[in-house]
C-alpha cells in the first residue's frame, strides 16, 4: 500500500482529473491572471449591488461601468466577470426602462457566457424585447430558454414571462 502525503494525492487528482470541455470560445479566468484586479472587481460589483439594492441605481451604474472599463480588451471573454458586469449594467437600464442600453448590454452578457447552458440570459432578453414591443424576438428568447430548462428556466423571473411565452407556444 502506498503512502502519499495530502498534497501528492491533491496533484495527482490534478493530473488525472477528466479536462472540462471546450467551447468555440477560449475563456480568460481573470482570478489566475490577475488575482488582485479579480478580486477588486468582486468588491466593487459586491458594492454596486448594495447601492443598487438601497435604490441608489446611477452610483451602482456607474460603479459597474467603470468595472467594465477594467477589464482588458476582450471583455466579453473575461470568464465571470464579462457576463457578471454586463448583467449588472443591464438591469440597471432596465429598472430605468431604457430598453436600448439593456438590450445592448445583455447582449454582451449572453456573448460572455456563450456556449454555456445557462438560461437566465434568455430569459432576460426574452423580458426586454416583451418591454420593447417585440413579441417575435421574445418569444425566440424565451422558447431558447425553454429547450434548455424547461419551465424550470422561468422559475426565479415574473410569471408574465411563462405566461407569455406559453401563449405564445400554442400558435
Amino acid at each position: 500500500m502506498l503512502n502519499l502525503d495530502r498534497y501528492t494525492v491533491l496533484l495527482l487528482n490534478l493530473l488525472v482529473r477528466p479536462q472540462p470541455q471546450i467551447t468555440d470560445k477560449t475563456m480568460i479566468d481573470l482570478m489566475n491572471t490577475d488575482p488582485i484586479l479579480g478580486q477588486e472587481l468582486i468588491t466593487r460589483i459586491e458594492d454596486g449591488n448594495k447601492l443598487q439594492q438601497c435604490g441608489k441605481v446611477q452610483q451602482a451604474l456607474e460603479i459597474y461601468l467603470g468595472c467594465w472599463d477594467k477589464l482588458p480588451s476582450q471583455k466579453t471573454d473575461i470568464e465571470l466577470f464579462g457576463g457578471w458586469i454586463a448583467d449588472c449594467i443591464s438591469d440597471i437600464y432596465f429598472y430605468e426602462k431604457d430598453f436600448k442600453n439593456s438590450l445592448k448590454w445583455m447582449k454582451q452578457s449572453f456573448e460572455a457566457r456563450a456556449g454555456d447552458e445557462e438560461t437566465s440570459s434568455s430569459i432576460k432578453l426574452g423580458a426586454i424585447y416583451i418591454k420593447m414591443g417585440d413579441e417575435y424576438n421574445a418569444f425566440e428568447w424565451f422558447n431558447r430558454a425553454y429547450s434548455i430548462g424547461k419551465k424550470r428556466a422561468f422559475q426565479e423571473f415574473p410569471k408574465e414571462y411563462w405566461d407569455f411565452y406559453k401563449s405564445h407556444s400554442k400558435k
